[in-house]
This record gives C-alpha cells, structure tokens and sequence, in this order.
C-alpha cells in the first residue's frame, strides 16, 4: 500500500509541477509578446502615416499599406499576420514589422487576410494572390517593384506565406511568378502525424493537441478531414527542389508552436531539396515577439534582408 500512495504522490507531484511549468512558460510568453513586439511603435508609426495622408487602407484587397519616407522605388514587401486563421495579430505583427521596414527606407503591406468565418477552402492564398496582382498592376501608384517579391509570415501567417511559396497551392497556381525569398517566423504547419510525437509536460501536449488542426477546422469548417484536406495546409510536404530561399526562425521556449515538431519539419524539407536557406533557433525565444527586441532574435530582419539582397535604402 505504501508503495502504490508513493507512486499516487509522485503522479500527482509530476502533474503539478509541470501544471505550474506550463503556467510560467505561458506567463512569459504574454510578457515576452507585449515588450519585445514593438506593437505601440507600430501603431505610432501608422498614426502619423494617417495624419500626413500617406497610409493607404484597402478593404477590397486587405492590406494597409506602409510607404517609406524616402520616395525611393522599393521590393514588394507583404506582410502576413498569425493568429492561427481564426484572428489576425495585425498590430503586434503587422504594423510593428511594417514600421521598422520604414525605418530601413522600405514600404511595406500588412496583409489582413479573412480569418474565422471569412477563412474557407484555401481563401487566404486566393486573397493574397488577389493582393499581389492588384500591385503588380499598379507598381507606380505605390511606388514598388512587385516583380521580386518578398513575403514575410508568422505563426499561421508564416504558414500562408509559405505555402505561397509553393507550386501547388501558392504562386504557380495562381499565374503569379514565384516570390524572392519567404521570412517564416515561429511558423506553424500542419502535421497529419502529429500524434505519434510525444511531449514531457503533458499540459503543453494538450494544448498543442487543441492547437494543431485548429487551423485545419477553421480552414474547412469541418473537423473530420478528407486525405487531401489532412495535407492542405502541411506546409513541408508542398516543398520541392524549386522553392524559393528562405529565411526561417523560431525559439527554444514557444509552446504554442514546438519548434522541433513545427518548423524543424519545413527546415528538414527545405534541406533535403537543397532549397538556399538559413534557419535559427533562437534560446529562450517564445511565440509572437515579432521584430524580437529584446531577445536573441533581434537583429533577424536586417539578417533576413541581407540574405534576399535587399539593400538598405536609407530613411
């Protein structure tokens, strides 16, 4: 009997010691997103675009347009917000990113892609698509080169983005030229075999468990899927030798998209298509610090740029 309350003790100790775990990792995250993403510059900066007259909105194509200050002729930038397709983190980032590529004398689009009941049968890609050939029609009204186009994405934006990236379901689909470099950061893809990985803290498995077809649900409004929906949005099985080069991040503390079982999945296909990339795993980094002030990923846009051959324009 004393064995078997010993066993029952240490049961319910692991449970709760990986509870308050899973807790502090959570409270970190939310700490780490509010000082590190740089969400009241953001808005700062698309204030003062509003103010001048230069923000341009779209609610027909869904972007908010950032123009840079110097009038020079910059790449077609977009940017894709997570939210894992059921909300949009625009602000925290979107404008935030949008803001410090002004800084580095570029203009950039913040995507706001339909999410939730505006997000069915692949609707964000056909959207983007939309966005950018609306652009590309319109090069000198914004003042962009749109023919080398770089998309940046997080979460379940970086899973748009790159799925855009890919013949199938991104830019060949849809006539559109393939992009210049994709930025992923702390991306999501979907995993049909999720459930033969296994996690030590079994409240960071649940949650992860809730998380990982949510996007799926929202995606197909349904939560038992055909074949080819399991695959829809598996965004490492959609890479080929012809995907264009990429940048991708994500950190060692992101509970909300495991590095090893998310993006370690997309960098290994990347790798084995010898597709030109550079992956970093950031320490201690958690999920939705964006621009990632603050932490070992700060710095990583201005790396990211450089690996595209975008220059710095200047303010």
């Amino acid at each position: 009997m004393l064995v078997l309350w010993i066993i029952v003790g240490a049961f319910v100790g692991w449970y709760v010691f990986t509870f308050v775990v899973a807790m502090f990792q959570t409270a970190y995250m939310y700490h780490m997103e509010k000082k590190c993403s740089r969400r009241e510059e953001g808005l700062a900066r698309k204030k003062a675009l509003s103010d001048s007259g230069r923000l341009i909105v779209s609610e027909e194509y869904k972007f908010t347009f950032f123009p840079n200050d110097n009038g020079k002729r910059s790449p077609l930038i977009i940017i894709c917000p997570g939210g894992g397709y059921k909300y949009l983190c625009t602000e925290k980032e979107g404008f935030s990113t949008a803001m410090r590529l002004n800084e580095y004398g570029l203009s950039a689009f913040v995507f706001e892609y339909g999410t939730g009941k505006d997000c069915f049968d692949m609707s964000p890609m056909k959207e983007l698509a939309a966005l950018i050939r609306h652009v590309q029609e319109n090069e000198d009204r914004y003042n962009v080169d749109s023919k080398n186009y770089i998309l940046i994405g997080f979460s379940a934006g970086g899973n748009l983005a790159g799925m855009f990236g890919t013949k199938e379901e991104g830019y060949l689909k849809y006539g559109l030229n393939k992009p210049r470099a994709v930025f992923l950061g702390y991306f999501w893809t979907s995993d049909p075999e999720y459930y033969k990985h296994h996690c030590v803290n079994p409240w960071i498995w649940l949650l992860d468990r809730h998380l990982y077809f949510r996007g799926n649900q929202i995606m197909f409004k349904k939560k038992k899927f055909t074949e080819w929906e399991k695959n829809a949005l598996a965004l490492h099985k959609h890479i080929d030798k012809d995907y264009p080069k990429a940048y991708l991040f994500s950190g060692t503390q992101d509970i909300v998209v495991p590095h090893k079982l998310q993006c370690g999945l997309v960098e290994n296909a990347i790798a084995q298509n010898h597709v030109e990339h550079i992956y970093h795993v950031f320490k201690s980094m958690p999920h939705g610090v964006a621009v990632g002030d603050f932490t070992n990923a700060s710095g990583w846009l201005t790396e990211a740029l450089s690996f595209a051959g975008v220059e710095y324009l200047g303010k």
